[in-house]
């Protein structure tokens, strides 16, 4: 009888623990998109040594084309995976033809944030000088060539021994 008290009052406190997690994570807001606008512009602006006229057109170009995904947040990212209670849901296959239709919708996406991309760059070209564009425009090649995420390589060095 002792032991089944025991075990029920361990098994209380896990749970009230693992709750507690739950609302420390729900507690962490994602920033919005002016905020995150003026964290690129910040970053810009000290990492190719803007002036203020120059930062505060950049920040204007930043607050304008937010909703881009380099900018933004990685929506969907995630979402509709789990449950409110962290349970993980299974969503049933779609048809060939729903599948087909997102293909589509994913390339109109695709091809949409390209010409976004390239919108931005011509109007960021006019705000930063000749040097300060050549440097930006090398980091996001450096960016565009990087290797895949730490987790990813180790797995795939270990497939190679």
């Amino acid at each position: 009888m002792k032991k089944m008290i025991m075990t029920m009052f361990a098994a209380f406190m896990l749970s009230n623990y693992a709750m507690a997690q739950d609302e420390k994570n729900s507690e962490r807001q994602q920033p919005s998109m002016e905020q995150m606008a003026q964290r690129r512009t910040d970053e810009m602006t000290k990492k190719y040594n803007l002036t203020e006229e120059q930062s505060a057109k950049l920040l204007e170009l930043n607050k304008k084309y937010a909703d881009m995904r380099p900018m933004g947040p990685r929506l969907g990212h995630r979402q509709g995976m789990r449950s409110p209670e962290g349970k993980r849901q299974h969503q049933a296959p779609d048809s060939l033809k729903q599948t087909r239709m997102k293909g589509a919708q994913r390339k109109a996406n695709f091809q949409d944030m390209k010409r976004k991309m390239e919108e931005y760059n011509a109007q960021l070209q006019t705000i930063l000088t000749e040097e300060q564009y050549a440097a930006y425009k090398s980091d996001r090649e450096k960016m565009m060539r990087r290797e895949p995420r730490q987790g990813k390589s180790q797995h795939n060095n270990n497939d190679n021994e």
